[in-house]
Order: C-alpha cells, then sequence, then structure tokens
C-alpha cells in the first residue's frame, strides 16, 4: 500500500464501513466442489506480517485494505491476495504467487528499502511452495470490491509441521479436503517445513479447523497461526458472491 495521510474523511469511511459490515452480518455457505476438491499447483504462497503504526487501529487498516485492491488486481503475477490483521498488532497478506520467481522479484531489496522507509520496521516475509491445492466446502457472500475481490469477516490460519515428524503432502491434503467452513487450502512447504494454509468463512470455523480429527492425527503442528482476513483477492469467491447476488 501507498503510503498516505490519515485523515478524518479515511476515518470516517473506514468506521462506517465497519459498522455496515457489522450490521449486515456474515453469510455464507455449503459448496458443491465436485469429484476432485484438489489440484496440484506449482505456485508459491509469500506470507508477510508489517508492524501496524501505533496511530492506526484496525477498522481503518481494513479500509486502507479496500483502497489497495486496485493496486494488487494490476499484478499479472498474483493469483490471489487475502489482507491479513494479526492480534499482535501486524497486518499484511497472503500472497499467491503463479511462481516462484515471482515471488522473489516482488519481494526485492528495493522493495523492502521501500517498506522501512513507510513503516520504519522491516517486513517479515516467509516463502512457501504450494504442491496442492483443496477447494473449500463453503462459499460467502461478500462486499464486492474490485473487479475479483470481496470483502468478508474472514479467517485464515497457517499450520506447520518439522519435516521428519511424519506428516506429507497426502496427509495434508487429505485432512484438508475433509475441514468445513474453508473457502481454500494450500499445502505448502520450505526446506524445513510442510503444513496448511487455510482460509475459512468465520473465526469459530478457524478455531475448529486444529482441532479436527484428521489434523490432530498429524500430531501437534510447530508454528500455528491464527488471522484476521477481512478483504479477500480471489476471483473464484468474488464470482460466488456475484453469483449469490
Amino acid at each position: 500500500m501507498h503510503e498516505r495521510q490519515f485523515g478524518v474523511t479515511t476515518l470516517f469511511v473506514g468506521l462506517l464501513s465497519w459498522f455496515s459490515a457489522g450490521c449486515a452480518g456474515p453469510r455464507f455457505f455449503p459448496w458443491d466442489r465436485g469429484t476432485t476438491p484438489s489440484r496440484q499447483s506449482r505456485q508459491t504462497i509469500g506470507v508477510v506480517r508489517i508492524r501496524t503504526p501505533w496511530y492506526a487501529p484496525n477498522f481503518v487498516v481494513r479500509s486502507r485494505f479496500r483502497d489497495a485492491v486496485p493496486e494488487y488486481e494490476a499484478i499479472a503475477t498474483l493469483d490471489d491476495k487475502y489482507f491479513i490483521l494479526t492480534d499482535d498488532a501486524r497486518f499484511g497478506g497472503i500472497y499467491v504467487w503463479r511462481s516462484r520467481a515471482d515471488a522473489t522479484a516482488y519481494y526485492s531489496d528495493a522493495w523492502r528499502r521501500g517498506v522501512h522507509e513507510r513503516r520504519g520496521v522491516d517486513p517479515e516475509v516467509h516463502l512457501f511452495d504450494v504442491t496442492t491445492v483443496v477447494d473449500g466446502t463453503t462459499r460467502v457472500v461478500g462486499d464486492p470490491a474490485g473487479t475479483r475481490s470481496l470483502s468478508h469477516p474472514a479467517f485464515a490460519t497457517l499450520l506447520l509441521w518439522n519435516r521428519g515428524a511424519g506428516v506429507d503432502p497426502v496427509a495434508l491434503t487429505a485432512a484438508a479436503v475433509d475441514l468445513e467452513g474453508t473457502l481454500r487450502s494450500f499445502v505448502v512447504g520450505d526446506e524445513e517445513r510442510l503444513g496448511l494454509v487455510t482460509v475459512w468463512a468465520t473465526r469459530a470455523h478457524a478455531e475448529a479447523g486444529p482441532r479436527h480429527a484428521r489434523v490432530v492425527q498429524l500430531g501437534p503442528p510447530a508454528v500455528q497461526g491464527l488471522f484476521e482476513a477481512p478483504v479477500l483477492m480471489d476471483s473464484a469467491l468474488r464470482a460466488a458472491t456475484r453469483a449469490a447476488l
């Protein structure tokens, strides 16, 4: 996001958007995935987190997410982005890139310097190769944003197991297929870990997911993260909202 001065107008619009969304309430519905809910992938996920400025409450950050949608929709090599907020006062995104080369080209030294100059902190970036994408069991009706994005009070989780702990992509895929309330799951890995990045319809679904029997049998994850995901740049989810409306 480009740095802009926070003003009264931004605060008012953000507060109004937050209030309106709260009054409408979240809407989600079951989704028929057909007989092939999973597919192989060569994408790369970048999980980016940046310390939120002290003067920016979460409802303003959510409004800024919506403002930034056209910027990210214009990146041809960025297939999806789930904008995130964390409980420890950070913001960022789960970026789904077409390839690792596209991801590393974007997170260049110049990009990192730019973040530091605007925010006064260094961004935290973790890259994971995607082996499998699992279509979710659920679709949502959100507030359209841009041409392939929407706003919805979704959540995301990051679960990682150390390699050598007996977890493999086949077991992770089987677990992801069975999870309820998912919008999309990615089986991911890097040199040290394997895991799941999952986007959920609601916080309740996200909190219940790691307690699902299929996940529990994999053993305790080495890393577990829960993120608010209020803006979803995902053309399939946007299409479902368009059809429902």
